[in-house]
């Protein structure tokens, strides 16, 4: 017999979303919500994922790339950067990404921490670049749930 999904809890609390750049210094009360990631499909290619939620929560953008990438790290980088790309096109002005490499959300909120992969210097480099062409844009790790869990 299948157990209650309600039964089990499969929530978690989230951080708020931290500050990464943007012309505000205050987040707005209202915020785009882009969830990014990013996999090895197979050697030297990822795949990219982005889902946007818009400020109003009533239009939702889903979109996916490929690009040249090393290792699934590497991925996770292109995928926050390419994920404010499609926020910007989309004509988003308050962001907050959502990604689930704790690595990657460490290296973005320390700007001094020092990145010993070339990748991930330009990446970071890019990613701050995006995020000050934003009105707000702020960041928080969101944990990745387990099959098992739900």
């Amino acid at each position: 017999m299948r157990k209650n999904i309600i039964d089990k809890a499969v929530g978690a609390i989230l951080m708020p979303y931290i500050r990464i750049g943007g012309h505000m210094t205050f987040p707005p009360p209202l915020l785009s919500r882009v969830r990014t990631g990013g996999t090895i499909i197979k050697p030297r290619t990822a795949k990219l994922e982005v889902s946007i939620q818009s400020v109003t929560g009533d239009a939702l953008f889903y979109r996916q790339s490929t690009v040249k990438a090393d290792s699934s790290k590497e991925a996770e980088w292109a995928a926050v950067a390419f994920g404010l790309e499609e926020a910007l096109r989309e004509g988003q002005t308050a962001v907050g990404i959502e990604n689930n490499s704790l690595a990657l959300i460490q290296a973005l909120l320390d700007p001094d921490a020092t990145l010993t992969q070339p990748y991930a210097r330009e990446y970071r480099r890019e990613v701050y670049g995006l995020a000050d062409k934003i009105h707000w844009t702020g960041l928080r790790w969101v944990p990745t749930p387990h099959i098992a869990d739900i």
